[in-house]
């Protein structure tokens, strides 16, 4: 005679969450992080839905059939390829799981707690910018600041360079990409012998920083 598993949820969970350094959206089947936004199957995220509503303690595999195919008898390995995907979407592995853990002959268990994504406060008059909103505009002015400053010095650096060169000579500047890098790169400034670039740097998940490179070397963060 089988056994109906009931699953009892430990929280209800929004549409919407955060698991560490991703945020996981469920009515579209996806979750953004570090490496950019990556798609699940449906039954994957009902599988990473049921483990965060769980989180802090191991899901069974009875409670996983039950919840995926709705009881009915699916083979053991149809629950490790669910299982399987999700820890390829977040680049986990299972020597060394970091996202989702296997409890040997039980289930699997959630490594990360899920969080809400922070909004803004309740009540707050849009029309009024918050503290995060007005220091802004300081915050961009430091960081040019200290953009100007460095770009100034490298222009200097550059012109001593310059003024040892044989008179009449030219190099035609070669055009390749400037920064491939994961995220945003935003309000560039070139110096003015074009040997460096300043920019604001977004990767995903991170509020962004000054960032200043050579056009053919690594980029720098300074802030």
């Amino acid at each position: 005679m089988n056994q109906t598993v009931r699953i009892t949820a430990a929280v209800d969970l929004p549409p919407a969450f955060v698991l560490g350094a991703w945020r996981v959206f469920a009515d579209r089947n996806e979750i953004e992080g570090p490496a950019g936004v990556v798609r699940l199957e449906p039954m994957a995220m009902r599988l990473l839905c049921l483990l965060a509503e769980n989180a802090g303690r191991t899901v069974t595999r009875a409670e996983i059939v039950e919840r995926l195919w709705d009881g009915r008898a699916v083979t053991h390995d149809a629950v490790t390829r669910q299982v399987a995907k999700l820890r390829e979407a977040f680049g986990d592995d299972a020597r060394e799981p970091q996202v989702v853990k296997t409890v040997p002959k039980i289930g699997f268990l959630l490594l990360v707690e899920p969080q809400p994504i922070r909004s803004e406060a309740a009540g707050a008059d849009p029309s009024s910018p918050g503290p995060e909103t007005q220091a802004r505009p300081d915050r961009r002015r430091r960081l040019w600041g200290v953009a100007a400053a460095v770009l100034v010095v490298a222009a200097g650096v550059a012109a001593v360079g310059f003024s040892r060169r044989p008179s009449g000579e030219f190099v035609a500047p070669a055009q390749h990409p400037v920064t491939a890098e994961v995220g945003r790169e935003l309000q560039p400034a070139l110096s003015a012998n074009g040997a460096w670039l300043a920019y604001v740097g977004q990767p995903a998940g991170d509020p962004g920083g000054l960032y200043v490179r050579t056009l053919r070397g690594e980029a720098r963060r300074l802030t």
